[in-house]
């Protein structure tokens, strides 16, 4: 890697719990490798867990075996997240968060994804195209 290139990390994984748990360990060694403060690495690392695991979870059917695309770049003053994936359009930036009193009190478990990356994240956007969805995450980072 240049002087003036920016670190990147670009894989794809699987739609399973157990592809879930390589990226993670994947992207925590990547963001551990280029000096990401470990406070910053936890909240990216959780973001992109939800934002994962909800297309696991609640994901069209059909698109069970097509893969999902990470791609992190390191770009001071800002490390950049783009998650891409085949299936039907899922605006996470549409969804009005919940009112966290009301939702612990109803004693729902889960549900909170959406709303813990949009409240780790500085910036969460949104783009749809025939059938592929991405999810772009911007965090704020300034390295030491």
């Amino acid at each position: 890697m240049g002087k003036d290139e920016s670190p990147i990390l670009q894989m794809k994984t699987g739609r399973s719990g157990r592809s879930l748990d390589e990226t993670r360990r994947r992207l925590l060694e990547f963001l551990q490798r280029n000096a990401v403060h470990d406070d910053i690495s936890s909240q990216i690392e959780l973001a992109v867990y939800e934002a994962i695991a909800n297309i696991i979870e609640h994901g069209d059917r059909a698109y069970r075996k097509s893969s999902v695309q990470l791609h992190i770049e390191i770009a001071p003053p800002e490390i950049r997240i783009s998650i891409r994936y085949r299936g039907n359009e899922f605006d996470i930036t549409a969804i009005e968060l919940p009112d966290l009193k009301r939702h612990f009190h109803s004693g729902r478990d889960g549900g909170l994804g959406i709303h813990i990356i949009r409240t780790l994240m500085d910036r969460v956007e949104y783009d749809f195209s025939g059938n592929s969805n991405e999810l772009r995450m911007v965090k704020k980072y300034s390295p030491s």
